[in-house]
């Protein structure tokens, strides 16, 4: 799913249909996000990482499949200068959520940067909050001048709250491909596996 920043861009780039942009429209998913101005994020920092490993190490609950973080691993994957970075949200001392994104720059007619979610870790928030913590996401991102953000749907996380969001079905597609380096490794009968997309 997708949350368009600024639909002009995207057109000229990406050459959208005529019912393409109708449809991104109808939805509203066009319009400039608001932030409430309740939750106030900022840039991920080193001594963030006890409390986002945390946060996503409450997933191997939820998911038949998670990846273990080690801290090293963890501390690049969150923050790697023009490839990754994070934006939290800290209240009352303690990082209470978090989003991880690739910078991605896609090559069309046009070049533009979009965000690709990686990451969300929101598990004690709100559904008011979790509200308030993706558009003031979609708000600093926009104005950093990211054209769109795309969600890889179907790894652990609700998506109702980007639907709150004015997320939508954005029709284009990625292939992912996946290699077994162990034959004697089985993922039947796992719906849903939590892993980085990029």
């Amino acid at each position: 799913m997708a949350r368009i920043l600024d639909l002009g861009r995207v057109d000229a780039s990406e050459d959208l249909k005529g019912y393409e942009k109708a449809a991104i429209r109808l939805l509203g998913a066009h319009r400039p996000p608001k932030s409430s101005g309740e939750v106030v994020l900022r840039d991920y920092r080193p001594a963030d990482l006890d409390d986002c490993q945390g946060l996503l190490g409450q997933y191997k609950e939820s998911v038949g499949l998670a990846l273990a973080w080690d801290k090293p691993g963890l501390a690049v994957e969150l923050d790697y200068p023009d490839v990754s970075r994070t934006l939290v949200w800290e209240k009352d001392g303690r990082v209470r959520a978090m989003i991880n994104f690739i910078l991605h720059d896609h090559l069309g007619r046009t070049v533009e940067r979009w965000a690709w979610i990686n990451h969300v870790a929101f598990p004690g928030l709100s559904p008011a909050e979790r509200a308030s913590f993706l558009r003031a996401y979609l708000v600093r991102i926009r104005d950093e001048g990211f054209v769109g953000t795309i969600d890889f749907t179907k790894r652990g996380w609700p998506a109702g709250p980007f639907y709150r969001a004015r997320f939508i079905p954005y029709p284009r597609a990625v292939n992912l491909v996946s290699w077994t380096f162990n034959p004697e490794l089985s993922l039947a009968g796992i719906p849903v596996v939590y892993e980085i997309q990029v």
